[in-house]
């Protein structure tokens, strides 16, 4: 699968049309069975991806720990914050939060409090004061950023549930095909796109980029309610899920572990040295003890 072309902005669109939001309004009315699964593996270079009736862990890093969002059965989570670092936040960020193929990166709202669009004007106030953000170098429409990724902010969605979600610059950039050492910011703004009965939400989509940097899985267990599961693919930690969820794995956290995978192998194969030293000494012993006890002509 080779998702399709990407803009920076969303107009015009049936929810429809966004991952996991299907026809009837329901999840599970698009499935057969009662375990709607299917996952999402992009690869952030070629941009070729695969779309999974299942999952497979051969397409994530094991080692280190998923954070598992809990949903509506669109999977879809509302939004009741948002901070972007120290430049910008917002206590009343109220919209839906998707995934979508379609969208290069991240997509916010231009006008989810009011009629106007001064909302998203302060956001981008906000990322243009950033050191090395340019403006006029711009790709695809795009901001663009010279430097070290470390210093652009993340992403925090607060979620309606009690969770959060973080998603750092690594995964709302990609490096920029005309500039040397750049990368390009994919911020863009999404219209209020029509649902059911031509009704007009806001939403907050989670594209490529993000989808690229994850392993996402969509599920909906028999007896349990409807989650969207992000692994990381090449082994850095990047989601928070506060509260409400599994506590996401630490670099200081994969070191430790890391240290304490290496002792108990030490220590095993200490115990088993000492194992194979203490089966010689026996045998050792066993040996000339017959010796001893052998008769002599």
């Amino acid at each position: 699968m080779t998702p399709a072309s990407v803009r920076p902005e969303i107009s015009n669109y049936s929810i429809y049309g966004f991952l996991g939001l299907g026809v009837g309004g329901a999840a599970a009315s698009n499935f057969r069975g009662d375990h709607p699964l299917f996952s999402i593996s992009i690869n952030s270079t070629t941009g070729v991806g695969q779309l999974i009736f299942g999952k497979d862990s051969s397409l994530y890093n094991v080692f280190t720990t998923p954070i598992t969002l809990k949903t509506d059965t669109n999977w879809t989570m509302v939004t009741k914050k948002m901070t972007f670092g120290s430049n910008y936040s917002n206590l009343s960020y109220v919209s839906k939060l998707i995934f979508d193929l379609q969208t290069a990166g991240i997509s916010i709202p231009s006008g989810y409090y009011s009629s106007t669009s001064r909302h998203y004007e302060l956001f981008l106030d906000a990322l243009q004061n950033i050191s090395n953000v340019s403006t006029s170098n711009r790709e695809d429409n795009f901001y663009t950023f010279n430097g070290n990724l470390n210093d652009l902010p993340n992403f925090v969605f607060s979620l309606e549930n009690g969770q959060s979600l973080t998603i750092p610059p690594a995964a709302y950039t990609k490096k920029s095909k005309i500039y040397n050492n750049t990368y390009v910011i994919l911020i863009g703004n999404s219209n209020a796109v029509s649902g059911e009965n031509n009704t007009k939400t806001n939403f907050t989509v989670l594209g490529q980029s993000v989808l690229s940097y994850f392993y996402t899985i969509f599920e909906q267990k028999n007896g349990a309610g409807p989650t969207v599961t992000l692994y990381s693919v090449d082994g850095s930690q990047a989601v928070v899920d506060s509260s409400a969820g599994s506590t996401p794995t630490s670099f200081t956290g994969r070191i430790v572990q890391i240290v304490i995978v290496i002792i108990l192998l030490v220590v095993v194969v200490v115990c088993l040295k000492n194992r194979a030293t203490s089966k010689l000494k026996e045998e050792l012993y066993l040996e000339l003890n017959e010796k001893a006890q052998a008769p002599r002509f």
